[in-house]
């Protein structure tokens, strides 16, 4: 039986190719750092330099994800359409500062859900917060609030969750591309990933760019490292 295949339809296999290729490298770098990380973890425990080693640990396993997302993104080919989604019917472009309100209010709905969580796990969190004076609570506050923001919703949003959407439905689209975000995002928990995933994959949808997104990551990073350095410290 022929299968005669538009020219569109073979495209758009072929970016879903080009996308597995571009993530598979980066994502096996990753993981075997979170693995070596872990395992560092599990033997400061029985030293009793846990704490030291979060510190110095979790910062270079943030800066290892964003170098992870660098690659995906210069690996699969930095595009135009990775940054808008296409005016039609449903969507059309938003104003960027609505977009900017939009993601603000996103960010702060993610944060309402996932900081209760967090409190009750208050003393791994706080040992990753580092202090923003010192040299790896700067570096640590750029990664969480600039880097991490932008590589993630571009590679995630303007890249995975587009590709899915061209070959199932958008529901289907925003779910798996937010399993995808959990399995990743070294952030938070899985708790804040899955509402991060589907509020930001909302927002792209509806705004046409990744304006809203990229701010409601933002501040879901920042707001939750204040009300954790807020409240949990009270406790």
């Amino acid at each position: 039986m022929d299968n005669h295949d538009t020219p569109d339809e073979i495209g758009a296999r072929g970016d879903l190719t080009r996308l597995v290729f571009a993530l598979a490298g980066p994502g096996v770098a990753y993981f075997i750092a979170s693995m070596l990380l872990s395992h560092s973890l599990a033997r400061g425990i029985k030293s009793g330099q846990f704490g030291l080693i979060f510190r110095v640990g979790y910062p270079g396993l943030l800066i290892i994800y964003t170098l992870a997302m660098l690659a995906a993104i210069l690996s699969y080919g930095p595009r135009r359409a990775s940054f808008r989604w296409e005016k039609d019917e449903e969507c059309r472009s938003t104003h960027r500062l609505l977009s900017i309100g939009l993601g603000i209010a996103g960010g702060l709905a993610c944060c309402a859900i996932a900081v209760p969580v967090m409190l009750t796990q208050n003393e791994g969190i706080i040992l990753a917060i580092n202090p923003v004076v010192s040299i790896h609570g700067l570096l640590q506050l750029f990664l969480l609030v600039i880097a991490i923001p932008f590589t993630s919703e571009i590679v995630f949003r303007g890249m995975v969750f587009r590709r899915l959407a061209e070959h199932m439905t958008l529901s289907a689209a925003v779910i798996a591309s937010t399993a995808l975000f959990m399995m990743w995002w070294p952030v938070l928990g899985w708790y804040a990933a899955a509402s991060l995933g589907l509020v930001s994959a909302g927002l792209f949808r509806k705004t046409g760019t990744l304006t809203a997104s990229i701010t409601a990551s933002a501040v879901l990073s920042l707001g939750s490292t204040v009300l954790i350095l807020l409240f949990g410290y009270r406790q």
